[in-house]
C-alpha cells in the first residue's frame, strides 16, 4: 500500500478556477494523484465512482474535494495530523446565511441541529480567522481543542482513510428522498454509513475551506456578519440600530 493519497473531484461542467489555483498549491505527503469524476449523472453517482476508483488503486488516503472549493496549501497536511479516519475541513453553505456545514443532535423528524453556536464561539476565540476573512485558512499552530466529533457532515473538503471506504461497501453516498430522511444530501448519507461501521467522524474547525458562490468566495466570515442579524427562529432579519 502507497503511503498517499488520491485527491479527487466530483465536478459537475468546468471546476472553478479559484478551485484549480488552490489545488495546484495543495501540499501533500508521499505518493500523490488527481481524479475528476463527471458528476452530470448525480454528485451522489460521482461519488460512488470516486471511491470505487480509489479502491482500484494501493492509495492509503482519499481526500474529496467539491469543485467550488477553495483551499488552504497546508488543509491537507493538518487534516492528516490528526490519524483520524474521518476529517473534515470547515466548509459553509453556498446559500445565505452562509450556515456551518457542522451538524450534531438528532431531532424528532430525523434532521440534525446545526452546530451555529459552537461555531459562532469558536470564531470569536480565534479572531485572526476574521482577519483572513473568508480566505481559506489554517490556523496556526495547530490548536489541540481544533478537533470536534460531528454526527453529519459535509464532503466539501474530507480526508478519509482506506479503511473507511472498504468498511462501508457500495453504495457509499445516496442522496435522501427529503432532507428529513438523512438530514440532507448524499454527504449526510456517507457521515451516517460511516457511524454505523463503529468509525468516529469529526470536523477540524482549525481548517477553514472556502465556498465559491458565483464568483464570490463564502467562508466562515460571511457566517459570522450574518449570524450578528439574523433570528433563526422566525428566520428574519434582525438589523441593530446603530448608536447616535
Amino acid at each position: 500500500m502507497k503511503n498517499g493519497v488520491l485527491i479527487g473531484t466530483v465536478a459537475v461542467g468546468q471546476p472553478e478556477w479559484d478551485f484549480v489555483q488552490s489545488l495546484v498549491s495543495l501540499k501533500a505527503p508521499g505518493v500523490k494523484a488527481f481524479q475528476v469524476v463527471n458528476g452530470k449523472q448525480g454528485i451522489d453517482e460521482g461519488h460512488n465512482r470516486l471511491n470505487e476508483s480509489f479502491l482500484d488503486t494501493d492509495f492509503e488516503w482519499l481526500l474529496s474535494l467539491d469543485s467550488d472549493a477553495v483551499v488552504h496549501p497546508d488543509s491537507l497536511l493538518r487534516l492528516m495530523s490528526w490519524g483520524k479516519p474521518y476529517v473534515s475541513a470547515v466548509a459553509t453553505t453556498r446559500v445565505l446565511p452562509f450556515l456551518p456545514v457542522v451538524f450534531n443532535g438528532e431531532k424528532e423528524n430525523g434532521a440534525f441541529g446545526r452546530d451555529v453556536a459552537m461555531m459562532r464561539d469558536w470564531a470569536r476565540q480565534h479572531p485572526e480567522i476574521m482577519a483572513v476573512g473568508n480566505a481559506a485558512h489554517v490556523i496556526e499552530p495547530r490548536p489541540e481543542d481544533a478537533l470536534w466529533p460531528i454526527e453529519r457532515g459535509g464532503a466539501h473538503c474530507l480526508l478519509v482513510h482506506r479503511s473507511v471506504v472498504e468498511a462501508t461497501a457500495p453504495d457509499w453516498f445516496q442522496r435522501a428522498g427529503t432532507r428529513e430522511k438523512h438530514g440532507s444530501g448524499s454527504d449526510f448519507y456517507f457521515t451516517k454509513r460511516v457511524r454505523d461501521a463503529g468509525f468516529e467522524t469529526y470536523v477540524d474547525r482549525s481548517v477553514l475551506s472556502g465556498h465559491i458562490v458565483h464568483g464570490h468566495v463564502a467562508g466562515v466570515l460571511d457566517f459570522m456578519v450574518w449570524d450578528s442579524v439574523i433570528n433563526y427562529e422566525t428566520e428574519g432579519l434582525e438589523i441593530p440600530l446603530k448608536e447616535r
